[in-house]
Order: C-alpha cells, then structure tokens, then sequence
C-alpha cells in the first residue's frame, strides 16, 4: 500500500536533491550570481550587505626617502528585506491509487510533479534577477473595455489559473485593483479571464501579493532594472535603502536616450563600468544581441564566441583586454543591455530551497475547498526565501529605450 509517508520520502530523497542542484544551473544569471557572498549577513528576516562607497584612498610614488601616507576604502553597510517565494503542486488521491501495484508510477508521478515545478520557478526567479521588484507581468494594451477578454502588451508571464491583480499603481499600492483569474491564453497578446474586469490603458497586471498592503512593500526580488540604476532616469529612487539623490556612489551609468543600438554605446558603456569594476558579462535582449551581429557583419568582422560558467556561450564583445561574453536572454527588459561585474552581487538565501512543513513535520498537507470541506488531495509547496543583493552598483551599467533599427 503506497503512503503519504513514502511519496513525502520520494519528495524529498529524490526530487528535492535535483532541484536544489539543478535550478541554479538553468540559467545564465543564476548561474552566475554567487550564493551568500563574503560581506552579506543574515539577522531573522534582514540581510545585511557592505557596499564600497569609495576605493582605496592613498597609493602613491613618493620615493625612496618619502613619507607614506595610510590610506583605505571606505564602505556602508545597508539593510533589505529578506522575499518570500513559494511553489505548490496538488497530488490527487485518485492519482495515487491509480499507481497503486504499478510499478514506477509514483515515481514517474512525483518526477513530473518535481520537474514541473522546478521550470516554473526558474521562469519566475530569471525574470525577476532581471526586472525592478514589482512584480509587474505586463500591461494592458489599448482602450480598456469590461469584458474578461483583454489585450495586453505579452502573454509570455502568464498561466491558465493564475491569481492576478489588475489596475494603476495607485489601485495597486492601496489594495482597491482587481482581482482575477486567467482563463486562457489566446494568443502572444491576448487573454481572458474567469470574469469581466474593467480596464484602462497600461493598466499594471501583477502577480496576486506582489505587493503588500500591510507592509506598505512589493515583494518581488530586487532585480536589476533596480539595482542597476540612477536618480537620473529614476528620481527619487533608493538603492537598498540608500537615496541616490545624496549618495553619488549608488548611482549606476545608465544611457537612456532612445536611439538605434550602436557598437559605440556599448563600448562607452564598458569603459564606465571598468572604472570601478571589472565587467564580465553582458545581458541583453535577442533582438539586441541580433543588432550587435548585423554590425560586426556589416564590418566584415568575425563573430567569436566565448564560452561561460556550465554549458552556456556568449557572443565576443572585444573591448580592453579582456573579451565580454554578451548573451541574450528572453526575460531581459525590451531595449535594455546590461554590462555586469557578476562579483558584485548575490543571491543571498537564508535556507536552501526546500519544502514546507506544517507543524508536524509533514511537507503533505490536506486540502480544502473555500467552504472549508476537505477535497480527497494533497498539497506540497516549497519555499525560497532570500533576495538578489549589490556590493558596488557603480561597477554595473546599463543601455535602455534601445531598438534594432
């Protein structure tokens, strides 16, 4: 007889190890971005960081009877919010004695459970490495209209069944937007939700709890459309609980001008960024990363190849002395290309990915209907908890409002 005690022991024996090996490995910017970095600490549900705020203030050539003068760098330690992720998956009694006297069906079952979830959350995690931390999965395209069948800007973050909230900033930001359910997926741009829904234009679609009410925060990942920035092209802003406006140090090199891509960008944009770091990765759109070819084939020049961290390969951005590796994301921001110093951020966990247990230990729990009736499933989730952190965001820049032609 198969238990609830051998499929939370397939759980976590077998589907867990792999995921928590193989998540961070999916792609390019989780594999990149170091875990739990030297200069991040952890009290309950804050991290800690110290960020260079100036280099090192005295090396000189004085000669050989000359004075020495000590000097150091100068650093700020900063505070942000731990967020918290979570992915569950339902097991249907009837799945379970279905696989009852078959063998390899429970774990066929629990693998796929296992595999299904692990996309998802790698999906969710990139996009939000690249994005600013609000959870924004598109907009609404054109006069909004009540209908539950509306246009939007990409269908590409949503899912059938997915909890969404629909409205202005405003609505957002004090709990008045509207709550929906997706329906379908239509097309490339084209949803429909369970009910009708009022819409306006750039209406904000997010994830149900992006934004908390109660703490007054959204609570995605701090991305790199945030921390990658200036109080240039987003005044007002903080950089981990730091205002830019007074504290120059946290102001990154971004060139927003709205312009056809150029190879000229790209290099004074390295050549910022080299002053206080040292860049070894760029990220950008396909659409970019395919300008940035056509430009070296007009040129008649080679396009090389570098190979990175795993299996993943870049395109050669020779600039200095040491080649960049620029790789296309599909999670990227459109018209954005960002030179990187990886060394500068991490990923920082307070616990492995893991299941969630109640409080009996169990990572299976009953299921209820919104009446409070039990329903014959069960239920596991698993949990993230942790955020994308900055030590130097001088050494990391960014092109923005770039097209192809």
């Amino acid at each position: 007889m198969i238990t609830i005690a051998q499929i939370s022991a397939l759980l976590e024996k077998l589907i867990l190890p792999t995921i928590q090996d193989q998540l961070f490995n999916k792609t390019v910017l989780l594999k990149y971005f170091k875990k739990n970095m030297d200069g991040v600490t952890f009290n309950n549900d804050k991290i800690y960081i110290t960020a260079l705020t100036s280099g090192h203030s005295w090396v000189g050539f004085t000669g050989a009877t000359g004075a020495i003068t000590t000097g150091k760098s100068t650093d700020q330690q900063m505070v942000v919010s731990a967020k918290y992720g979570y992915g569950s998956h339902i097991i249907w009694d009837s799945a379970i004695q279905t696989a009852k006297g078959k063998p390899g069906s429970l774990v066929s079952l629990v693998k796929k459970l296992g595999r299904d979830l692990e996309m998802e959350f790698k999906k969710s995690l990139n996009r939000q490495l690249f994005w600013d931390g609000k959870g924004t999965l598109t907009l609404i395209d054109g006069a909004g209209v009540a209908t539950a069948t509306q246009t939007v800007d990409s269908t590409r973050f949503l899912r059938v069944g997915q909890v969404l909230e629909v409205g202005t900033t405003a609505e957002i930001e004090a709990g008045t937007a509207d709550e929906v359910t997706v329906a379908t997926i239509n097309s490339a741009t084209s949803v429909t939700f369970t009910g009708a829904v009022t819409t306006a234009d750039n209406d904000v679609i997010i994830t149900k709890g992006a934004y908390n009410t109660t703490d007054s925060q959204y609570e995605e990942l701090d991305g790199l459309s945030n921390l990658v920035s200036n109080e240039t092209v987003d005044a007002g802003s903080s950089f981990q609980g730091i205002v830019r406006a007074t504290n120059d140090w946290t102001n990154s090199y971004v060139d927003a001008t709205s312009a056809v891509l150029t190879e000229a960008q790209i290099i004074d944009l390295v050549a910022d960024v080299a002053e206080f770091g040292d860049p070894d990765l760029i990220m950008t759109t396909v659409t970019l990363q395919n300008k940035y070819s056509s430009l070296l084939a007009s040129q008649k020049r080679f396009m090389n190849t570098v190979d990175l961290k795993g299996w993943f390969k870049g395109l050669e951005v020779s600039v200095g002395s040491q080649p960049i590796p620029m790789v296309s994301d599909y999670d990227c921001p459109a018209g954005t290309l960002f030179v990187l110093d990886t060394s500068t951020f991490s990923l920082a966990e307070l616990n492995k990915l893991q299941y969630l247990a109640d409080g009996s230990g169990s990572i299976m729990t009953n299921v209820y209907d919104t009446n409070g009736a039990r329903i014959p499933a069960f239920q596991t989730t698993m949990k993230f908890y942790g955020n994308l952190v900055c030590t130097n965001p001088r050494a990391n820049g960014k092109l923005t409002n770039k097209t192809a032609s």
